[in-house]
């Protein structure tokens, strides 16, 4: 499979801290892979890395080809690479539809209304949120942010999608509605990025997993491997699930 994404020896230091320590991820056309770990571990550090906007101290990310090591997350959006935030802010005054727009003006242009209008209708309908369009963004339940993140995400048009714990906080319905999203979204052609907590979406969704702990890449592989991985079971997934 082509390669799409790449992050080559990342690391991030905030002063006397070090966030990453070296780093290495490849991300081929289509794939899911998912990025997990302790809190503290890195994972969302990476994700700002990958998705622009924040440069790392060593390191490059290269994405269809092009360098974009330290790019603007503007111009890292417009080349095709979308996020979604752990902690959502939409713009609460704002309708749930112009939050959307918001997205599609990303990739249309700020004088394609009409445009934006329609794409960001498709995008609300997607993700269940169509009945809530005209509703005020900051009167939203947890749940229905999430939606809206997803949302705006898509409507920029992506051709590979970062997701950072979009399934925290979701009621057991919830994350399997997620997950059917997710996998129809793959099954569209949409590569994916997750990191996320949630166990049973990464054993069952991603096709590679890549676990990270003090900012240092523990192992990575298939979810049935990693799930054995004796270092893994001690550090993050405990005891409890590899007996389960």
């Amino acid at each position: 499979m082509r390669r799409v994404l790449e992050g080559r020896e990342l690391h991030k230091s905030y002063g006397a801290v070090q966030a990453l320590k070296g780093v290495s991820l490849r991300v081929a056309q289509g794939e899911v892979v998912g990025i997990i770990g302790p809190n503290g571990a890195g994972k969302s550090t990476l994700l700002a890395l990958l998705a622009g906007g924040t440069r790392p101290t060593r390191g490059r990310v290269t994405f269809l080809g092009s360098d974009i090591t330290g790019w603007p997350a503007h111009r890292v959006c417009r080349l095709g690479l979308a996020r979604t935030f752990q902690y959502p802010r939409p713009l609460a005054s704002l309708s749930v539809l112009e939050n959307v727009m918001v997205g599609a003006f990303a990739r249309l242009g700020p004088l394609a209304v009409r445009q934006a209008r329609e794409a960001a209708h498709a995008c609300l309908q997607r993700v269940g949120l169509a009945d809530a369009a005209g509703a005020t963004a900051g009167e939203l339940c947890a749940a229905d942010r999430k939606r809206l993140e997803l949302a705006r995400a898509l409507a920029t048009g992506p051709r590979l999608l970062l997701l950072d714990e979009l399934m925290a906080g979701l009621t057991p319905r919830e994350v399997k509605d997620a997950m059917g999203l997710l996998l129809e979204l793959r099954q569209d052609g949409l590569t994916l990025v997750l990191v996320e907590h949630v166990m049973e979406a990464v054993m069952a969704m991603c096709d590679r997993l890549v676990v990270l702990d003090s900012g240092c890449k523990l192992c990575e592989g298939p979810p049935a491997r990693v799930g054995r991985d004796q270092a893994v079971i001690r550090t993050y997934l405990g005891e409890a699930y590899a007996g389960g």
